[in-house]
């Protein structure tokens, strides 16, 4: 072999070696798999800890920006705070007040041997004037029973019932117009008479 043919084989050696070290060596399945793994857990830490950050806000909840200024809140307070002192101070007056008549109750029906004979006086007074307000009432009935007796066999007009019975008009018309509010008696005008005759169907 030549000296020529020495520096052809040194030159091929050199010229492997350098393109040999150019070159980049494809990483094996296992690796990539193993980078893969160890790739995965950091990017789902990075998005729990993105997550984390984030503040959910509901649609439905209006966020409040206004700011209430301090003087009119605590202005409501005390409008409020009087508000309830004026409703127990009113509270407390009409239960005085209940206090004041069941007591004067008490009083006036205690009967004692000094007030036994104003008791009985005040009792008799009492059933007095029932009975004038019965007596009023059975009057009443009375005439009213007249007016419709008078009315069975005719209409009549009210100044003629009032001379029949004896009874002023203003009386009479009065009389009249609660027997029609009661159902008793009808209303017809005939020209310009008004007749008062009983409603029988």
């Amino acid at each position: 072999m030549g000296l020529f043919d020495l520096l052809r084989q040194k030159k091929k050696k050199s010229v492997k070696k350098a393109s040999s070290k150019g070159k980049t060596r494809k990483p094996s399945r296992q690796k990539r798999l193993q980078t893969k793994a160890t790739q995965k857990p950091l990017q789902s830490r990075q998005l729990s800890k993105k997550r984390a950050n984030l503040v959910v806000i509901d649609p439905r909840i209006e966020a409040k920006t206004e700011i209430e200024d301090p003087l009119i809140s605590i202005s409501r307070q005390l409008t409020k705070i009087q508000d309830a002192l004026e409703k127990s101070h009113s509270t407390m007056q009409s239960g005085m007040q209940s206090l004041r008549d069941d007591h004067h109750t008490i009083i006036e029906r205690q009967v004692t041997p000094d007030n036994v004979a104003q008791a009985f006086e005040n009792r008799k007074h009492e059933l007095e004037q029932q009975k004038e307000n019965i007596e009023g009432e059975l009057d009443i009935l009375e005439i009213d029973q007249k007016i419709l007796d008078s009315l069975t066999e005719k209409k009549l007009r009210s100044i003629t019932i009032s001379k029949n019975l004896s009874l002023s008009r203003q009386y009479t018309a009065s009389r009249l117009s609660h027997l029609i509010d009661s159902g008793f008696v009808k209303r017809t005008k005939r020209g310009r008479s008004v007749y008062y005759s009983l409603i029988t169907s």
